[in-house]
């Protein structure tokens, strides 16, 4: 099994549908960006990568997912093969969503947490963390 990890932007809304069968799925893209060196000069090269996700990971994705959000993606990557209406073969790569998570920018301000917002420590200062 091949497996492979995607970390990047995701490119729209995700929008789950529902299979024939009543599995959610969605089908989505994320970007990632890399440098390449072109030259002397170093350019940000954007690549786009097809992701599937089913079930829950699929609902979760709908509903907590949105055009530029930063995700992690743990993925299975399959190959499906067909014949288009001109009776070529095709061939497309696809990597099916195992486990994902939302990423948070480090520059991100963090939601204060209710009954704690004093600075200075306060009442709450014994607790270790």
């Amino acid at each position: 099994m091949s497996f492979a990890v995607i970390i990047g932007s995701l490119g729209a809304d995700p929008e789950v549908k529902i299979a024939a069968s009543g599995l959610d799925y969605v089908q989505f893209s994320v970007c990632t960006n890399r440098k390449v060196k072109r030259g002397d000069n170093w350019v940000k090269v954007a690549e786009w990568f097809k992701l599937a996700a089913f079930g829950n990971n699929a609902k979760f994705l709908g509903m907590y997912g949105a055009k530029g959000a930063k995700v992690y993606a743990r993925c299975t990557i399959t190959v499906n093969e067909w014949t288009d209406k001109a009776g070529t073969a095709r061939k497309d790569v696809q990597f099916v969503v195992d486990e994902w998570l939302a990423i948070h920018s480090k520059t991100a301000t963090a939601p204060a947490v209710a009954g704690n917002d004093s600075q200075d420590g306060g009442e709450d200062s014994d607790i270790p963390f």
